[in-house]
């Protein structure tokens, strides 16, 4: 599936917490001057500085888009169950394994097949040219960090427990920028990905660290969302994902691509009013702006998401 390159998308966004926000570093100093529970840190401009891993995004990403699928009736199958482990190995044929995957492992990747989906690391003002005024200023907010205290609670009497007193850092202002991209994606798991961070932003959905205690609300806001697929096979009007492209361009050998894979069909959807594609070298190439993006993710959760539920409500999968 991923031998050649039929269609890309690039989801350019950033992320601002609306409260406290900690993802948690697994290292713990001797410094007790330092907060027991610390925010991972990278190096930015050459500083140490917060950021927002892209694994713990796409952590996140990956179990609410579980929630979702399975809530409108789609099997999905665990991603260490033992019967997948019996049926694939490392031998096994990529079309063999894509047929046998359920819809989250072939939008995130399973044990057997690898991901569609990348999530970049999210970095204070990371879409700013590096030195600006504007990353400057997004890297002191981010690491103008606060210091909380905390309690731990005996579960079993119900009080505090004794000497677990603690205390944690969380990032509470800036703005981090990020980017996720797809490959040969169906728009069906173009529509799962804007749900997501549809939920992630309205607050039905947070991000790091004791969410319980009201940490990791964020607020998402998109930059802009680019589409490109192989230039002269998408008709005039339309957005197509791979399961069409895939009948039009199949592999050598295989005339019937999306049997051997297994894509869903009625992969297209008409465009919305003021988008259109324009030839850019190989790629017809679709630029959606974040004042027309809700009008495209409609279309795309009216059409192809609401007839890929349809078509795979009876299915199962061996992963």
């Amino acid at each position: 599936m991923f031998a050649r390159q039929i269609n890309q998308i690039r989801i350019d966004f950033s992320i601002t917490p609306q409260g406290p926000l900690l993802i948690r570093s697994g290292w713990q100093g001797a410094d007790p001057t330092r907060a027991q529970l610390e925010c991972v840190r990278t190096a930015v401009d050459g500083q140490p500085s917060v950021y927002i891993p892209g694994s713990s995004l796409k952590g996140v990403m990956r179990s609410h888009a579980e929630r979702l699928l399975t809530s409108a009736g789609l099997k999905i199958t665990p991603t260490f169950d033992k019967n997948a482990q019996s049926v694939f190995n490392q031998k096994t044929a990529g079309d063999v394994a894509h047929r046998g995957t359920c819809p989250l492992g072939r939008t995130f990747g399973s044990l057997h097949l690898k991901s569609r989906l990348a999530v970049t690391d999210l970095l204070p003002g990371g879409s700013s040219p590096s030195g600006s005024p504007d990353r400057q200023q997004q890297l002191e907010l981010a690491n103008a960090v606060e210091l909380r205290n905390g309690v731990a609670i005996d579960r079993l009497l119900g009080s505090a427990a004794g000497g677990a007193l603690f205390d944690r850092e969380a990032v509470v202002q800036g703005r981090f920028d990020g980017r996720i991209v797809l490959r040969n994606a169906q728009l069906y798991q173009l529509a799962l990905v804007l749900l997501v961070l549809r939920d992630l932003g309205e607050g039905f959905l947070q991000l790091g660290s004791s969410t319980s205690r009201g940490h990791g609300f964020v607020a998402v806001e998109h930059r802009s969302l680019v589409i490109e697929s192989r230039r002269g096979l998408t008709p005039a009007g339309q957005l197509v994902g791979a399961g069409f492209l895939e009948r039009l361009m199949p592999p050598p050998g295989n005339k019937d691509a999306n049997k051997g894979y297994d894509l869903f069909g009625d992969d297209s959807v008409t465009l919305p009013a003021k988008l259109e594609l324009r030839p850019k070298l190989a790629w017809d190439r679709l630029v959606v702006p974040a004042t027309h993006l809700d009008d495209l993710a409609e279309s795309l959760v009216e059409g192809p998401w609401t007839k890929f539920l349809k078509q795979a409500e009876d299915k199962t999968w061996a992963a």
